[in-house]
């Protein structure tokens, strides 16, 4: 699952076969709760949102689906 972060806003790309609704968490490395927001996955597996500005550091993604838990790693420069 590829994840990427750019001024603000967040893209995870799931399997293309993953849609509906979804529930998206994302975790500083010492696992605390930074963002979190129930969506729902898009066309192709695609998810954008917009946690805003977050501190430079490494983020943990989660998606939770009907179709399983995903996750990702993401870089704030």
């Amino acid at each position: 699952v590829s994840a990427s972060y750019h001024k603000g806003k967040l893209q995870m790309q799931l399997p293309e076969h993953v849609e509906g609704p979804a529930h998206l968490n994302l975790f500083d490395t010492m696992g605390r709760l930074v963002f979190t927001e129930k969506m729902f996955v898009g066309p192709q597996g695609l998810i954008e949102t917009w946690p805003g500005p977050l501190p430079q550091a490494v983020y943990f993604v989660q998606v939770k689906t009907d179709y399983g838990i995903f996750i990702g790693k993401v870089v704030s420069q």
